[in-house]
C-alpha cells in the first residue's frame, strides 16, 4: 500500500508541475493592455499625439509596434520591469479605425477606434451639466452627433447597498 501511495504521490506532482509550468509559461509571454486601452475608445484628434501602453515579457518580447488600419505607425520597447509605451502620431478626426499591437510573440486588434477631441470634466453627481452649460465652446461641442459620453459612478454610488 505505501508503494501505491509513492507511486500516486509522483503522478500528482508531475501533474501539478506540468499545469504549474505551463501557467507561467502563458502568463509570462503575453502583451497586455490596460483596461482603459480598448476597442470602441476615443483618443485625442490631431494636433495632439496620444499615448497607448501596456504590459509585455522584455525577454520574449523587447519590441511592440502599434498599426493603424494596417499601417505601422510606432514602436515601443519593453522596459525591463515589462512596461511599454508608444506615443502615436498625431490623427485627423474620424471613427472606424482598427488599432493593432504586435510584439513576437502575440499580437491583438482594438476596432472601432475613434479620434477626437476629449475632454476630462468632473464635478458633482447632482449638478452634471451646470458649470459646462456656461462655456459656449463646450456647450456647442456638446451637439456633435458622433459624441461619446461616458459617465463613471462616484465612490458613494459603487459602494452604496441595493
Amino acid at each position: 500500500l505505501a508503494r501505491e501511495n509513492k507511486m500516486a504521490l509522483k503522478i500528482c506532482n508531475k501533474f501539478v508541475f506540468a499545469v504549474a509550468m505551463a501557467l507561467l509559461a502563458q502568463g509570462s509571454h503575453a502583451l497586455e493592455l490596460p483596461d482603459v486601452v480598448n476597442t470602441n475608445m476615443v483618443l485625442q484628434r490631431a494636433p495632439m499625439a496620444s499615448r497607448v501602453w501596456g504590459w509585455a515579457d522584455p525577454a520574449t518580447e523587447p519590441t511592440v509596434t502599434v498599426s493603424l488600419n494596417g499601417k505601422p505607425l510606432a514602436t515601443a520597447h519593453t522596459q525591463a520591469n515589462g512596461t511599454w509605451s508608444a506615443d502615436l502620431a498625431p490623427q485627423p478626426a474620424g471613427a472606424g479605425h482598427t488599432l493593432n499591437f504586435k510584439s513576437a510573440v502575440n499580437s491583438t486588434s482594438l476596432t472601432n477606434i475613434a479620434f477626437g477631441d476629449v475632454f476630462l470634466c468632473s464635478g458633482q453627481v447632482k449638478l452634471p451639466n451646470s458649470r459646462l452649460e456656461q462655456l459656449p465652446e463646450l456647450t456647442r461641442l456638446s451637439q456633435v452627433p458622433k459624441r461619446a459620453d461616458h459617465m463613471e459612478p462616484s465612490p458613494a454610488q459603487t459602494n452604496s447597498p441595493t
